[in-house]
């Protein structure tokens, strides 16, 4: 009688845990939620791939969006909440090589006007080296703007789309920094 207590106990106790959690994606070896609560909204995993240069893996990066879709320009833009998530799964990615990347990625991207100041901040908000498993988020909100995160931390803020269109087209736009990771971000 009190095994059967005890094991009714246990049940009531676990059985919301282990119904509450979240569906996973593993690429490469980095775990991304299929879906996320971003402020009061619910974004969906949009497409997941691997920024590769000079055939090195660099980092996984993933998209999410409120609805799926396969159209950069929707993405770029749109005024919705959205977020890039980026995990380093290489040693060869440090602050100066991250840096460089977005600076020629704001070069090419011929979405939203951004000024200097802008670019600056932005990656001025990267004080620290990177590390292997670093985890930078970079959330979009229309109120908020663009929140930037590394590994949970708010480190910077941007404010305005014209930015999160810029910062966006580095990846989506019509000349993207990885066109492989273009096209899985995009779902394809």
């Amino acid at each position: 009688m009190k095994i059967a207590f005890i094991i009714q106990l246990v049940l009531f106790f676990y059985t919301p845990i282990i119904f509450s959690q979240k569906e996973t994606i593993t690429y490469s070896g980095v775990k991304y939620y299929t879906e996320i609560n971003e402020n009061k909204d619910r974004l969906v995993l949009n497409g997941i791939g691997i920024r590769e240069k000079y055939f090195f893996d660099l980092y996984v990066c993933g998209l999410y969006l409120e609805n799926k879709t396969k159209d950069e320009n929707e993405i770029i833009q749109s005024d919705e909440p959205m977020v890039i998530s980026i995990r380093i799964i290489s040693t060869k990615v440090n602050k100066s090589v991250f840096l460089e990347a977005v600076n020629e990625g704001f070069k090419k991207s011929n979405y939203g006007k951004v000024s200097k100041d802008q670019i600056l901040k932005f990656c001025n908000s990267f004080k620290e080296e990177f590390k292997l498993g670093d985890k930078i988020q970079l959330r979009y909100h229309p109120q908020n703007g663009l929140v930037i995160e590394r590994n949970g931390d708010e480190i910077g803020i941007i404010r305005g789309l014209d930015f999160k269109k810029a910062l966006f087209g580095i990846w989506l736009g019509s000349q993207p920094a990885d066109s492989n990771l273009k096209s899985k971000l995009l779902g394809k």
